[in-house]
């Protein structure tokens, strides 16, 4: 008996000595919470990175609609334009009427501001008491009568 422990203490002193590298720094063994490397059950040698028990830096790679503006949620919209944009030949022909029918415009409504239509507007803004700018405002088209028009049916009294 004395023949086999001295054959297993001397295996056991070779495995410490050629295990433990002299002079340098033994690496902590991951722990059982720290992910295992994906078993190769293809029979092939597979040649890459052991696993080290450390986070990768690397993102896994995406699918193409993944990686789409939208789905890295930093898409942001086309930048609106700001202010009032002019208003069409059939908004300027509206405001026209309205100030011909105030008397403040001579002639035809044709669709074009000019000259005529803004000392008109004027005129019509001094006497409303508001600022008279000869431009289109707010202000100035509620009191023509085309401001935005509300519906008020849910101020009617309702049939029980």
């Amino acid at each position: 008996m004395k023949p086999i422990a001295l054959v297993l203490i001397a295996l056991l002193a070779a495995w410490t000595l050629s295990s433990a590298p002299t002079g340098a720094k033994k690496k902590s063994v991951p722990t059982a919470s720290a992910k295992a490397p994906a078993k190769n059950t293809s029979g092939k040698k597979t040649v890459g990175k052991q696993y080290t028990g450390k986070a990768s830096n690397r993102k896994a790679p995406t699918s193409t609609k993944s990686s789409s503006r939208y789905a890295r949620g930093r898409y942001t919209a086309p930048p609106r334009p700001r202010g009032q944009t002019e208003p069409t030949q059939d908004r300027y022909r509206e405001i026209q009427q309205a100030l011909q029918q105030k008397g403040y415009l001579q002639g035809e409504p044709t669709g074009r501001w000019d000259a005529g239509s803004m000392d008109a507007l004027k005129r019509f803004q001094q006497d409303q008491n508001l600022n008279a700018s000869g431009k289109l405002d707010s202000l100035s088209l509620i009191a023509l009568g085309l401001g935005p028009q509300r519906n008020n049916n849910s101020a009617q009294a309702r049939p029980q």
